[in-house]
């Protein structure tokens, strides 16, 4: 298991390098030289096009990375990262007696009280101690509540995976709030890659995060897959009586994908260059059953609304899992040659009439990836398609493919 989430986070700390500051550019920090280990993330969190100015320094050339990150201090930035006037100027009571109106974070703090950021058992009466370095658990924990507010995520269910690895989450060490501190950093922050131990059997729960951590940390959260952008989203192909849609009986030519409303937008990317395509490779036992399960589960789904079962064949499976191997490369229906997702069908030799895909990652298992899907509108739609008869399944990792065709 411990190997399996090491080869995954090797796949993430590419993104990861991918998406960062150039390692050897000038900061404005004299105190986060190029060299210091968690550069590219404190530079991400202080000057980002997507998410400007998460953290702000201490003073105008420093950002203390080794200093304790306080309560305050991370829901300010939580509520930066939202790059949303909407966030930013929220009226309502003073959120907590020791949190004045003129307090930095004071309308962060509303819009953490109003949302359900911050946990209960961490708010003493009407005070939450604003100044307070915030703990290993504490901060996972505030993470994970955002995370379901932003994207509606649980995996509280993935946290008996990992409790035999960790020796100091145990009641003891944890106090009356153990569960929920174990589901935020196993189940949530553990399986997303998000949080690392402090040592291969020690998580150091009730450790401070210093500044410098809690930028790394924040920089995975971000470059993790998030139902609100990428986590699962589905591509269609017109219908053929779509305006725009290919007449033929099957379509050899990239049409562009229809979204439901509410789905979001995906900005187009850079083409990379071409590459060879690899070899497919074989199915082990354990995939087979997981993608025939998924199978299961899609034709239970549609059985509730009187559908009729989805088919499949070796040529859509192909496909799908042609597919399922690109997403650690590139997540998105754009392939990583830059082309369609769905030339993929036509390189496998499937013919059809329209197509459709949904994506998803960090699943662990057939019933949770189904869910998710199930869970979305727009993936909900192209499960719940009457006119697909064929559905290919392909698994890597926790990335998963389904493709649908009529």
């Amino acid at each position: 298991m411990i190997q399996k989430k090491l080869s995954a986070l090797l796949l993430t700390l590419v993104l990861c390098l991918g998406l960062s500051v150039p390692a050897l550019a000038a900061g404005p920090y004299t105190d986060v030289p190029p060299d210091y280990w968690a550069y590219d993330a404190i530079m991400r969190v202080s000057d980002d096009s997507k998410w400007p100015d998460t953290f702000n320094g201490t003073s105008a050339t420093t950002f203390s990375p080794e200093g304790n990150l306080t309560r305050g201090q991370f829901i300010a930035a939580l509520n930066r990262s939202m790059n949303n006037e909407h966030w930013a100027s929220l009226d309502g009571p003073a959120p907590y007696t020791d949190v004045p109106e003129s307090a930095y974070y004071y309308q962060a703090m509303i819009w953490a009280k109003q949302e359900g950021i911050l946990p209960s058992w961490l708010i003493d009466g009407d005070r939450i101690y604003p100044n307070t370095p915030l703990t290993r658990a504490e901060f996972c924990v505030i993470l994970r509540n955002f995370d379901r507010w932003e994207c509606g995520r649980s995996l509280d269910e993935m946290t008996d995976m990992y409790l035999d690895v960790f020796t100091d989450l145990d009641d003891a060490t944890l106090g009356a709030n153990a569960e929920d501190i174990r589901s935020a950093m196993l189940g949530w922050g553990y399986h997303l890659y998000v949080l690392n131990g402090t040592g291969a059997h020690t998580m150091s729960p009730n450790s401070p995060v210093t500044r410098a951590q809690a930028a790394v940390m924040l920089t995975r959260y971000w470059d993790t897959p998030k139902a609100k952008d990428q986590l699962f989203y589905d591509e269609r192909r017109p219908d053929p009586g779509t305006p725009g849609a290919s007449t033929a009986p099957w379509a050899d030519e990239e049409e562009a994908g229809t979204e439901d409303p509410g789905t979001v937008t995906v900005p187009e990317e850079t083409k990379p260059e071409e590459t060879t395509p690899e070899e497919t490779k074989p199915q082990t036992p354990e995939e087979a059953d997981y993608i025939a399960e998924v199978i299961r589960l899609v034709n239970q789904e549609r059985a509730k609304e009187g559908l009729a079962a989805l088919q499949t064949n070796d040529a859509i499976t192909g496909a799908a899992q042609t597919r399922a191997e690109e997403l650690p490369t590139l997540f998105d229906h754009t392939r990583p040659d830059g082309s369609s997702c769905f030339t993929a069908l036509d390189e496998a030799g499937v013919r059809y009439w329209t197509a459709g895909e949904n994506i998803a990652a960090g699943y662990a298992t057939p019933a949770q990836v189904v869910a998710g899907w199930m869970n979305s509108p727009g993936h909900r739609a192209n499960i719940l398609n009457g006119s697909f008869t064929t559905i290919g399944v392909g698994r890597e990792g926790n990335y998963w493919v389904q493709l649908f065709t009529a």
